[in-house]
């Protein structure tokens, strides 16, 4: 009844349908995800911290070093990882639809991403 329209409709709690106007741009979604890990010896860094300055969001990684943020509307985002003894990882990165992001290295003194 609607198609063709710029019209779109909520049901609200009450049982009332309210109709809106369609969103003209429906976002998309992306993930942030990968592996913390040592450069030097290869081990996957349990615990480390990974977070999002625009989203206000964040995650620590698993023992397997693996983390995931999902989900995430695309665009650029200012992300931070550390981890105690590390060097901070901070970059801006872009979020397309389904992305999987590059893997943050850890070393010592020196960081970058991978």
């Amino acid at each position: 009844m609607l198609a063709g329209t710029d019209l779109d409709f909520v049901l609200l709690s009450s049982g009332t349908f309210m109709l809106i106007k369609s969103p003209e741009n429906v976002p998309q979604y992306g993930n942030l995800s990968g592996i913390v890990y040592d450069r030097a010896t290869g081990e996957p860094l349990d615990g480390a911290n990974i977070m999002l300055a625009d989203a206000s969001t964040g995650t620590s990684t698993n023992r397997a070093g693996k983390f995931s943020i999902a989900p995430l509307v695309t665009g650029k985002y200012e992300v931070t990882v550390t981890y105690v003894g590390y060097k901070a990882i901070r970059d801006t990165v872009q979020i397309p639809v389904a992305a999987i992001f590059p893997t943050p290295i850890l070393h010592g003194g020196s960081s970058r991403f991978h």
